[in-house]
């Protein structure tokens, strides 16, 4: 009787372990997720650098519409005032602009 009984206490404690262990997981799950819309929710530092991969990325989203349309407006994305003096780096205004940068025709 012993025997039967142990077993059934095994089964116990391991489903209570997993019970135990998937809600850690969901909880780190969670806490990823908000650790991940708050960085995403900050705003990027106005550097030449951050403001060129802005124009990359811009020209880039760009060319995959094969420049018929505009992907988004130029403000709508971080980092903003790239326009300022010392950076320089404007939204372009032709698809020329974008396929020099890109080095495509």
């Amino acid at each position: 009787m012993n025997s039967g009984f142990s077993k059934i206490l095994k089964k116990g404690i391991a489903a209570h372990a997993l019970g135990i262990v998937l809600i850690l997981l969901a909880f780190l799950f969670f806490i990823g997720l908000l650790v991940f819309y708050w960085l995403g929710v900050q705003n990027v530092q106005t550097t030449k650098s951050t403001c060129f991969a802005k124009l990359i990325s811009f020209c880039t989203d760009w060319w995959k519409k094969d420049f018929k349309e505009i992907p988004y407006s130029w403000s709508e994305k971080s980092p903003e005032n790239c326009e300022q003096e010392g950076i320089n780096i404007k939204q372009p205004m032709n698809s020329d602009d974008c396929k020099a940068l890109l080095r495509v025709s």
